[in-house]
């Protein structure tokens, strides 16, 4: 594993974001029964590829769409596993086309399946603002 497969990983995963690909979207997860999905929001939470379609069709339905781009990744690998904290910005674009940046971290835990770098744990949170 290298930042170039991470950052390729998460331009797709912006891509699929970006143009409602709930397919594509899927895709990037492991097909395990285990495999689980967090978001910034309560609700945003899926476990199982079943739940994970679900919760995709439901966040790329929504009248806005998101897209992502993190510059500071850190990672590591650790028996065939990669762990994953990366930081950066996203993007809300309603239907108007009007934007609304965002901080936003992810953290998460990718596997091989089948030769391909897949997310078995992703979990993104909006880091609240310093406490000055």
């Amino acid at each position: 594993m290298n930042e170039a497969i991470l950052q390729e990983l998460f331009g797709r995963l912006s891509t699929a974001f970006a143009t409602r690909d709930v397919p594509g979207l899927s895709r990037l997860f492991s097909g395990s029964a285990g495999v689980t999905y967090a978001g910034s929001e309560p609700a945003e939470k899926a476990t199982g590829p079943d739940e994970l379609r679900a919760l995709f069709s439901d966040l790329l339905a929504r009248p806005v769409t998101y897209s992502f781009e993190f510059r500071d990744v850190t990672f590591g690998e650790h028996g065939g596993l990669v762990w994953v904290l990366a930081d950066g910005e996203g993007t809300e674009t309603g239907g108007d086309g009007a934007t609304d940046a965002f901080g936003y971290r992810v953290s998460g835990v990718l596997v091989q399946e089948e030769g391909r770098w897949c997310w078995l744990l992703l979990a993104g949170s909006e880091p609240a603002a310093p406490i000055r």
